[in-house]
């Protein structure tokens, strides 16, 4: 059965068809029930970008689609085969992706930015890390390598999702190149979910190739 969309979501979907065409695949998807986590994950990442830039309301646009990808894991049988997929050099940029996660409540305040960019690396088959944040005389322009492990651990756990869902990323290496820190609010958590969206990100904006 069809995943149903919520009205308000369907027609933000809907005002983004002539724009961008991952709003478009993800409404045929939906219509046509061929909804996957291997279609859903770059979809999300993409639409993600364009709630930021449109200004959808987030607690709306993140029930409806951590409800779609719950639903998928769920249905995920197990049976799907594993593909090996590799970056495509040849269309590759030099853009990092970022996400900054802040959450504020009256008695706590979270912290994470993480920017980061996948690059190729022939013959690995983990993806390997690279620490290139640039030092700053600024402590909230860089990011302390302490959150590093944190930060490679929730990369490598979402490229496992990815790979759950029959997308095996290999010679691949996820480069950090930026982010910012709060000297009172950033933890580890903060900087796991900004690491997580920022390689979702990266993810649905790379040219993907089968080996």
């Amino acid at each position: 059965m069809p995943f149903q969309i919520d009205q308000p979501t369907k027609r933000w979907l809907q005002s983004l068809e002539h724009e961008h065409e991952y709003a478009i695949a993800l409404l045929q998807l939906h219509e046509t029930d061929r909804l996957t986590l291997q279609t859903f994950t770059p979809i999300y990442a993409q639409l993600r970008r364009e709630q930021e830039l449109s200004g959808y309301p987030w607690d709306r646009f993140y029930v409806y689609m951590e409800k779609v990808y719950s639903q998928l894991k769920f249905n995920l049988n197990g049976s799907a085969p594993i593909r090996n997929f590799a970056l495509d050099e040849a269309a590759m940029g030099e853009s990092c992706f970022e996400h900054l996660h802040t959450t504020a409540t009256e008695t706590e305040r979270r912290y994470g930015h993480v920017r980061l960019q996948l690059v190729s690396e022939p013959g690995a088959t983990q993806t390997q890390f690279e620490w290139k944040v640039p030092p700053s005389q600024e402590p909230s322009h860089t990011i302390p390598s302490a959150f590093a492990p944190v930060i490679y651990d929730a990369i490598t756990t979402q490229l496992e999702q990815f790979a759950h869902s029959g997308l095996r990323l290999v010679g691949a290496k996820a480069v950090i190149c930026g982010g910012s820190f709060h000297p009172v609010a950033s933890e580890a958590l903060s900087y796991k979910v900004a690491a997580t969206q920022a390689v979702n990100f990266a993810i649905g904006g790379a040219r993907l190739i089968i080996v």
